[in-house]
């Protein structure tokens, strides 16, 4: 479960001037930081909401829709009730960010901010590889998903190969899941023995992130399914029935592959991007290197113990987004502490239709990761079903 914020803010001490608080993205923690802000900042304060899309994407969701269980529509909700919580949504795309002098340039015009909430999530570069884009399809985005479906559901080949292009990339468990109810659609049409179905990964284990005993647990349910597993394979170029890796290649009939991930165009070019062009911040924090702004999700990068970072999910968004927004507040105040983020995250894995495996646990936890595996099991999976319908609720 998640963690909760103990932290009590007294109204006497807020300022008394009204600020200008930006959230940049209407993700999962965009909507959840906003919120936070508006149910603890008095109302002189004014919270700007920026986001490009028209509605708000549950990305999960689109997994569904790859399978023809959902709608794309399912994955969607409108920003519309924001108002009537003090959050003012700008439909706009964001052009430049300049963090010095905190603004923000937009496609309809400019913003000026006193405090910013990053969360602009991660963009795909498709492009990256030759040929991914024109062979393969791709469930991670709401145009790619009914493509999916709608190639699985007339399949008549004999291979279907999934493929991690590139690290990192959002949702680890997405992947798998898709094998695994790829596994299961196929068995439904009575086609599955007549399919030979692999998956391609740099990786060295499944959800590394996670320890070794979760990646056991995924690769068992690989073999279990028999869906070949090749680990340590990094994608060079795509032909036409031809997967290039630099240990060789192989061939396929359909291509279903998740995208090269990247950080925002705007992210890139700005003063707030590391090495890698995402977000360092501080692992607890979360602030930038930039007084008043803060960083959370996928646009960040935060190592962890062995070499790795912390995995991309909305789970850590969400966790990050409440602590991130209190500290903007406890900054305004000019507090003394700040909220720490521990690293919690959790997710469930869906092995197959109507069952479902949990695991949960601290990715700062010294010397490695401290996570909770649960097997797969019925109560799992409708947990997971049902947060989906809680979300748009809560929220929207």
């Amino acid at each position: 479960m998640k963690e909760r914020s103990k932290t009590v803010f007294s109204l006497n001490h807020m300022p008394k001037a009204g600020k200008t608080i930006a959230v940049l993205g209407g993700g999962i923690g965009g909507v959840v930081a906003a919120h936070e802000l508006a149910k603890r900042l008095m109302r002189q304060h004014k919270i700007v909401l920026i986001e490009k899309r028209k509605t708000h994407l549950y990305q999960p969701a689109l997994l569904w829709a790859a399978l023809g269980l959902k709608k794309v529509a399912d994955a969607e909700a409108a920003y519309g009730s924001f108002a009537k919580k003090r959050i003012e949504v700008v439909d706009a795309e964001i052009l430049s960010l300049d963090p010095e002098n905190k603004s923000i340039k937009t496609d309809k015009g400019i913003i000026d901010f006193d405090s910013a909430l990053i969360a602009l999530g991660a963009e795909f570069n498709s492009s990256e590889i030759i040929g991914l884009e024109k062979f393969g399809l791709s469930f991670y985005e709401p145009a790619g998903a009914p493509k999916v479906f709608e190639a699985i559901d007339n399949f008549k080949g004999k291979s279907i190969a999934l493929v991690v292009s590139r690290l990192p990339f959002k949702c680890p468990a997405a992947p798998y899941e898709m094998a695994f109810l790829l596994d299961e659609f196929l068995k439904r049409k009575k086609i599955r023995d007549n399919v030979l179905v692999s998956f391609f990964t740099p990786e060295l284990q499944p959800l590394p992130s996670a320890g070794i005993q979760v990646g056991k647990f995924v690769a068992k349910f690989l073999d279990k399914k028999n869906i070949r597993y090749h680990p340590n394979h990094i994608l060079r170029e795509v032909k036409k029935g031809e997967l290039i890796f630099g240990s060789g290649t192989y061939t396929y009939d359909l291509l279903i592959y998740v995208p090269p991930h990247q950080a925002p165009k705007v992210i890139r070019d700005c003063k707030l991007a590391g090495e890698r062009g995402w977000i360092p911040v501080d692992p607890k924090t979360l602030r930038t290197n930039f007084p008043g702004i803060y960083a959370i999700g996928d646009c960040t990068e935060i190592p962890i113990t062995g070499g790795k970072f912390l995995p991309k999910a909305g789970v850590i968004a969400h966790g990050q987004a409440e602590i991130a927004a209190h500290n903007i507040i406890l900054e305004m105040l000019n507090a003394r502490d700040r909220e720490s983020y521990h690293g919690f995250g959790s997710c469930f894995v869906e092995t197959g239709w109507g069952n479902a495996a949990y695991f949960s646990g601290h990715f700062y936890h010294q010397p490695t990761p401290s996570v909770r595996l649960w097997n797969s099991n019925p109560i799992s999976y409708w947990i997971k079903h049902l947060f989906a319908r809680y979300w748009k609720w809560k929220w929207f």
